[in-house]
């Protein structure tokens, strides 16, 4: 790999330092050639002489150079292994004949390296054939500048421009799930280059996904009627349509009741179902109405059931089988004892007895006409009776 030299000139007068250049940035890694000139004091170079170059603050020599005719010498700083920060770099010479020695100093910030770092937000589930979006995040963690950054997914590419150092910018793709389930994964590549060194830069991410049937059901299990100010029991059941666990948070707002929220959580496993109870208090309003939602793992589903409130005094209904219908099972009452002539004798009783038997077999005979016995009864007694009259006239003397 080539990396790109940064010149730093110095020009030491002797006896007499002079700084050339002001305090300058590198990017560690980088290779920065540091040159310096020596003179006399009437501005002629000197050569010959011996130059040292060290690194003051990791306390590394960087190197020796010979002044040549032009009195510049020079060395070649590998910034590789050079800690990140300001650096003091040491410059002089050793006295030779008829100079004496020099010194001087530069200052070289070492920067950290550019870094790109890739986020992402995404569903980790989707069902087939389903829209989703994908949330990127590129970031520079370096401390040099990332230049023309650009972010892609599957091929489909967008500009980000220059990022400074701990810059970040958010990007956001759009992708289709295919149509049968399964395990997928999109590529993510960001790519960049590094200001000073022009050194190429990448990082790239893998986004899995499944693709999957499933779903959540939720239903409200509540009695039809409650009293005014009766608790009541309700629950939720809840069902996992899916193949993976998950975890839902679940709100139900209740009104015209007591508590008015309940919150709760839990984790459906994959293909299963759940009921969750409750209880509550009714109020004095008409109704309660109770609301559920449930989500989670990008999935949600919502119930609403509404409770008629009664009266707190107000009576219980009859039953099916009230009082009307106890007493239209009663046995029909037997009919009144027939009155007896004030003229009658022992004889008119014995026929009275007859007419009396002779009613109880009609009954016996024929159960299901027993309400039109006493009728025919009444008439046989009216025959026997006026059959014994009539004996009765002719015994008479």
């Amino acid at each position: 790999m080539v990396r790109k030299s940064s010149g730093v000139i110095l020009t030491l007068l002797v006896l007499t330092a002079t700084l050339a250049l002001a305090q300058t940035q590198v990017v560690r890694g980088q290779l920065v050639t540091i040159t310096v000139r020596l003179t006399d004091e009437e501005g002629a170079p000197i050569a010959g002489v011996k130059v040292h170059f060290l690194d003051e603050t990791d306390g590394v020599e960087i190197g020796v150079d010979v002044t040549d005719s032009s009195g510049y010498a020079s060395v070649t700083w590998d910034t590789s292994t050079a800690s990140p920060g300001a650096h003091s770099i040491l410059i002089w010479t050793e006295e030779a004949d008829y100079v004496e020695s020099a010194q001087t100093g530069v200052g070289v910030v070492i920067l950290a390296p550019a870094e790109l770092r890739l986020s992402v937000s995404a569903p980790a589930a989707v069902k087939p054939r389903q829209g989703f979006r994908i949330r990127v995040t590129v970031m520079n963690a370096g401390e040099a500048a990332a230049l023309d950054v650009a972010v892609s997914l599957n091929g489909s590419t967008k500009s980000v421009g220059d990022l400074p150092a701990g810059v970040s910018s958010t990007l956001e793709f759009s992708a289709v799930a295919p149509a049968r389930p399964g395990e997928y994964s999109l590529s993510l590549l960001a790519s960049g280059t590094e200001w000073g060194t022009q050194r190429p830069l990448s990082t790239s991410l893998e986004v899995n996904y499944s693709v999957e049937f499933g779903g959540i059901a939720l239903e409200i299990r509540a009695p039809p009627s409650v009293r005014e100010g009766e608790s009541f029991n309700f629950s939720l059941a809840l069902t996992n349509l899916g193949g993976r666990p998950i975890p839902l948070s679940i709100q139900i707002n209740l009104s015209g009741a007591q508590p008015e929220r309940i919150e709760d959580a839990l984790t459906l496993d994959p293909m299963s179902s759940v009921t969750r109870a409750y209880a509550a208090t009714a109020g004095r309003a008409d109704r309660v109405r109770v609301t559920a939602l449930a989500q989670g793992g990008g999935l949600r589903a919502r119930d609403e059931v509404v409770i008629e409130v009664t009266s707190a005094g107000s009576p219980h209904r009859p039953p099916a089988n009230g009082a009307n219908a106890t007493a239209s099972s009663r046995p029909p009452t037997s009919p009144p004892p027939l009155r007896r002539s004030s003229s009658a004798s022992g004889k008119s009783e014995a026929a009275l007895e007859v007419n009396v038997a002779a009613e109880t077999r009609a009954k016996e005979a024929a159960p299901l006409l027993t309400g039109e016995i006493p009728a025919a009864g009444s008439a046989l007694a009216l025959v026997v009776l006026v059959v014994l009259r009539g004996i009765w006239r002719v015994e008479d003397p």
